[in-house]
């Protein structure tokens, strides 16, 4: 009776252990880019690291691309465009984050906080690339796609005032990803400035398991656009969007 007893309390512990393990997966946070907290210097430290292990692919003519704002009022990944309009008025620069390892089957929550540079400059554009490598011509899916309104409140000193922007996306298996931000705002000829800040970019566990796998794309099937979002010809050479993924024709 005693060793009954002994084997109906241990199994007893372990289904209670086990589900509090399943719980503590859940939120769990895997990444935090760019943060702003209340440590400042640990903030700029940090977010001086991140940016010098970002890689950057910009494609459009500018003066100021991609760099780290370590100001203590905002503390953010930073990309301020000058425009000439003879020279270029489509914006389609990329910055990889840093790379994060992954756990196949396994949903996963993108929080981050956004603003334009400029109060009421025009409204900016940009996406979120879940990808394999940090290039423009690795596997990747765009998972976010977002609009900061000129409207939006243009400062990093109200917390409460900057919508924080979120999203989920699925991961088919292990492995290590980078998250990669895509600026691709068009701009007017009467446009000056341009372009947005982001920092707490912070990814953490769902929760959620997902019956997925990976899915590759077929290039031949799927139709082809320029960077204008212009329907492309067999024809055209150069950098071409093919379904979820950018494609360099040589």
């Amino acid at each position: 009776m005693k060793k009954n007893f002994t084997l109906l309390a241990v199994f007893a512990l372990l289904c209670m252990a086990f589900p509090l393990q399943m719980m503590a997966d859940k939120g769990d946070v895997v990444a935090c880019w760019f943060p702003k907290g209340d440590d400042a210097s640990a903030d700029k430290q940090q977010g001086q690291a991140d940016f010098n292990n970002c890689v950057m692919v910009c494609n459009t003519f500018d003066f100021n691309i991609w760099a780290y704002n370590s100001s203590t009022s905002k503390r953010a990944l930073n990309y301020n465009m000058g425009v000439q309009p003879e020279k270029g008025t489509v914006a389609d620069d990329w910055c990889f984050l840093p790379a994060v390892e992954l756990k196949g089957g396994t949903q996963y929550l993108c929080d981050y906080c956004v603003i334009n540079n400029r109060y009421d400059q025009l409204d900016t554009h940009h996406e979120f690339w879940l990808c394999k490598a940090a290039a423009t011509d690795a596997e990747m899916q765009k998972v976010h796609d977002q609009v900061v309104a000129r409207s939006e409140m243009n400062s990093f000193s109200d917390e409460a005032a900057t919508p924080e922007k979120s999203f989920t996306f699925e991961v088919g298996e292990d492995g290590t990803y980078y998250l990669a931000v895509r600026l691709v705002t068009e701009f007017g000829s009467d446009t000056e400035y341009s372009g947005n800040m982001f920092n707490n970019i912070r990814l953490s566990d769902n929760g959620e398991a997902v019956g997925i796998h990976s899915v590759e794309h077929s290039a031949k099937q799927a139709p082809v656009y320029n960077l204008h979002g212009q329907c492309a010809n067999d024809r055209q050479r150069g950098i071409v969007i093919s379904g979820d993924r950018k494609v360099l024709r040589p």
